[in-house]
C-alpha cells in the first residue's frame, strides 16, 4: 500500500494479477512516520511511539529508529487504536549524510523485547540538500539504517524540528522526546536510471492500471518496483517476468553502483501460451 493524505494505491497480487486503484484516508503506509497512541505502545512493549513503518503485509510492521525495537500491529488492533501517518511521502526532505557513527553494542539502549537482526543502529549528522552552499546546518538524528549509509549518500527524512503537525499522539509528548529529523529510506539513485537499468516487469490485471495518466499515481507505482528491488521479502510472493524489450543481466542484488536490482534467476519468462504453442496468432499447432 501506497499513498498521500487522499488517494492510495492498493496492489494486491495473486499470482500474475493486480488490482485496481482506490482512494482512502491518511493511513499507515510503508516508508512512514507515525505517532503510537499512548496505550497502544504500550501494549506493544512501551515501544518509542514514534516509529517508521517498514514494511506492510498482513501486519503493519514497525521499528523504533533510536532503539531498533520492532512490533507488528494486526489489522484488528490497528482498527482498534488507529494512528496515522504524521506526513504525505511529498513532505520527506532529502538530506546528504555528512557523518555515520555505528552504535556499539555497549552504547546501545537496553530494550526488552524483541529487536530487529536486520537493521544496524548508528547515529547519523546530515544536511538539508537544498542548504548545501547556502550554510552549514546539520541535524543530529539515530536511525535504523546505518548498515546501508555512508558520508556523502542521500537520505530521505522528515523534518519533525520544522514542521506543523495536528496530531493530538505528538502533542501528549515531551519535546526532548521528539527528534529533529526522522530518516525514512536511502536514495540509491534517481528514478530515471533506475528505470533504464530495470530489466523486468509485472503483468496486470488491468492494462488501464499501467496507463494511467496520473503523475501521483505512476510515482507511486514507481515506488512500488523500487520496493520490490530494495527488499527481497516485498517480492517473494511476486511473479516477475523478464522483459524482452530490454536484456536480462545476471548478477548480484546490488551493482557496482549499489543500486538493488533483481537477478536473472528471479525473474520467470514472459511466456504467451497463445503464441508459443501455435506458432504464432492462427498458426497450425506445433506437432
Amino acid at each position: 500500500m501506497y499513498g498521500d493524505k487522499t488517494v492510495a494505491v492498493i496492489r494486491v497480487y495473486d499470482g500474475d494479477n493486480m488490482s485496481a486503484v482506490i482512494h482512502l484516508d491518511n493511513l499507515c503506509f510503508q516508508d512512514n512516520i507515525v505517532c503510537l497512541p499512548k496505550k497502544l505502545a504500550a501494549s506493544l512493549g512501551n515501544i518509542n511511539p514514534i516509529c517508521v513503518c517498514y514494511k506492510v503485509t498482513q501486519t503493519v510492521h514497525l521499528i523504533d529508529p533510536n532503539t531498533l525495537r520492532v512490533a507488528e500491529v494486526s489489522g484488528q488492533v490497528y482498527w482498534r487504536s488507529p494512528f496515522v501517518s504524521l506526513c504525505s511521502p511529498k513532505q520527506l526532505i532529502e538530506y546528504m549524510v555528512m557523518q555515520v557513527d555505528i552504535v556499539l553494542d555497549k552504547d546501545k539502549p537496553v530494550v526488552r523485547g524483541q529487536t530487529s537482526q536486520k537493521h544496524v543502529l548508528a547515529d547519523v549528522w546530515v544536511s538539508r540538500m537544498s542548504d548545501l552552499g547556502v550554510n552549514d546546518q546539520q541535524y543530529f538524528c539515530r536511525t535504523h539504517i546505518g548498515h546501508l549509509l555512508n558520508t556523502g549518500d542521500t537520505v530521505l527524512g522528515f523534518d519533525m524540528l520544522n514542521a506543523n503537525l495536528n496530531n493530538e499522539h505528538i502533542e501528549k509528548l515531551k519535546e526532548e522526546k521528539l527528534p529533529d529529523v526522522v530518516i525514512v529510506k536511502k536514495v540509491f539513485a534517481d528514478k530515471k536510471k533506475r528505470n533504464r537499468r530495470r530489466k523486468w516487469k509485472l503483468h496486470h490485471l488491468n492494462d488501464e492500471l499501467h496507463n494511467l495518466d496520473s503523475d501521483s499515481v505512476m510515482n507511486e507505482y514507481t515506488d512500488f518496483l523500487e520496493d520490490l528491488e530494495e527488499d527481497p521479502s516485498i517480492r517473494q510472493n511476486v511473479n516477475i517476468y523478464k522483459d524482452k524489450n530490454r536484456i536480462p543481466i545476471d548478477m548480484d542484488d546490488t551493482d557496482e553502483e549499489g543500486i538493488p536490482q533483481i537477478s536473472l534467476q528471479e525473474m520467470l519468462d514472459d511466456l504467451h501460451i497463445a503464441d508459443d504453442a501455435t506458432g504464432g496468432e492462427g498458426a497450425a499447432m506445433m506437432d
